[in-house]
């Protein structure tokens, strides 16, 4: 396994694709590929080349969850959701962009049952046991992504006024 450490965003972006992965914190994807549910030739360290930090309204993609959590400009929902979304360990070191993106937390797919996710023709949370797991549009999965809805560092947006702005995926 390859690393690298890109210095800026379009050098990260350049960096991705063909078999590399990005890895800012590593809270989540260190399990995933220790796991085997996630492979990578390349990993791209992000922490040199994503925005940190909070600049009026914009939250960087780099800033950990314990960042969010003490600082005054970040509305108060934000602040109580971060602080309970983890382990004081984990959320120094878990950024909000990883807690945006990260993989499902649906067993089925983590234990590599051959679901929809992983190419299959069924979802295995539907017919099986489905605690915790999506209850409204799951015709074609189950799955619930950690964020929605009530998930650790994704408050409503509609007590927040917060809305997510990429430069790219």
């Amino acid at each position: 396994m390859e690393l690298t450490r890109p210095e800026s965003v379009s050098d990260a972006v350049a960096s991705l694709g063909n078999g590399s992965v990005p890895l800012a914190g590593g809270t989540e994807l260190i399990p995933l590929l220790r796991d085997r549910i996630v492979s990578a030739e390349t990993l791209v360290e992000l922490r040199r080349a994503v925005p940190k930090g909070v600049d009026g309204t914009t939250i960087g993609a780099g800033t950990t969850l314990g960042e969010l959590e003490v600082d005054a400009q970040i509305p108060e929902a934000l602040r109580e959701a971060c602080r309970l979304a983890a382990s004081p360990q984990l959320r120094a070191a878990g950024t909000i962009g990883g807690n945006l993106l990260q993989a499902t937390r649906c067993w089925y797919w983590r234990l590599k049952f051959p679901c929809r996710l992983h190419g299959g023709e069924r979802c295995h949370a539907r017919e099986g046991e489905h605690r915790e797991h999506a209850i409204f549009a799951n015709d074609f999965c189950a799955s619930a992504h950690p964020c929605v809805p009530t998930g650790a560092s994704c408050p409503s947006p509609s007590c927040t006024g917060c809305r997510p702005r990429t430069t790219g995926r």
